[in-house]
């Protein structure tokens, strides 16, 4: 049993993968993404095994205060993952956005017009067809970075799972 834990950990890191490769080759069209994308919502399937290692790791009468321990460690960690992934996005945004709108040379008005926009990423609105795509591709440029950033993070985890993970010794006479 002792081999469970690093397995779900390269599970969750090839499935991250996959859909990684699928979202980097997926077409983007309006505002809305693939099902696959939308389904990464849920966070049940790595919430569990960390909460069992941790409630297995403590005394049972300290288990209330290492459920409490876990449950806030768990819940700023979510919120620092998403401050910076979408730091993240945003400033890859900025760039691929800069040079694409380098490349289309838009008037000065409509630039200025797409720079107070920025902060509406993808929704920012043009009546130029393509400055919008250049839009869309921009922001599918920060997506991509962010889905590559988590596939890496759940690669070292798999991997830091297989390297410290040891069995345990069983107890037998």
């Amino acid at each position: 049993m002792s081999f469970v834990l690093p397995l779900l950990e390269l599970s969750k890191a090839i499935r991250s993968a996959s859909r990684a490769i699928y979202q980097s080759t997926s077409f983007h069209t309006g505002r809305r993404f693939s099902g696959s994308g939308r389904s990464w919502s849920g966070n049940g399937d790595k919430r569990r095994p960390l909460t069992t290692t941790v409630m297995n790791a403590v005394p049972r009468d300290q288990a209330g205060t290492a459920s409490g321990i876990n449950n806030a460690v768990s819940r700023v960690a979510s919120l620092l993952a998403v401050a910076v992934f979408g730091l993240m996005l945003y400033a890859e945004f900025n760039r691929s956005l800069d040079r694409r709108l380098d490349a289309l040379s838009p008037s000065p008005s409509e630039r200025q017009q797409i720079d107070q926009q920025r902060p509406k990423l993808a929704a920012a609105e043009t009546s130029d067809p393509n400055v919008k795509a250049a839009i869309n591709e921009s922001f599918l440029a920060g997506y991509r970075v962010v889905v590559r950033a988590a596939v890496g993070l759940a690669l070292a985890s798999a991997l830091t799972a297989f390297l410290l993970i040891r069995p345990a010794k069983s107890a037998e006479p």
